[in-house]
């Protein structure tokens, strides 16, 4: 991170104030370097606690976003091949009632065979 011109001037003017302020009463400097302390660490902490937060977040949704896709992709699957499935079925149904069509004309052909038989003999 980059700390812009105005930053660095205000950390120095800081830093030089309690610099002067140190010679001219240790007292009061003690006071305002701890106020001071305080305060930068609370807004340290609360910027960090932004910061991870929108992190977590951050993972979380790419986390969300990889399942949401990958449940996705499976249920695409899943209705590709209930689709190939009942083509499939469909033609085995289609082979099934040829069959039977074929077994009934055989058993025509063989009842009129055996009857052509009979009246021969």
């Amino acid at each position: 991170m980059k700390l812009a011109t105005w930053q660095i001037a205000a950390v120095s003017g800081a830093n030089l104030a309690l610099f002067a302020l140190s010679f001219i009463a240790p007292g009061v400097f003690a006071f305002v370097a701890t106020l001071l302390g305080v305060a930068v660490g609370a807004a340290l902490g609360f910027v960090g606690g932004a910061e991870t937060r929108r992190r977590d977040r951050a993972r979380e949704l790419d986390t969300y976003q990889h399942q949401y896709g990958e449940a996705y992709q499976q249920v695409s699957d899943l209705q590709h091949a209930n689709a190939r499935l009942l083509i499939e079925l469909r033609r085995a149904n289609t082979k099934a009632n040829d069959a039977g069509d074929e077994v009934e004309r055989f058993r025509a052909r063989v009842a009129h065979l055996e009857a052509e038989q009979a009246a021969e003999t």
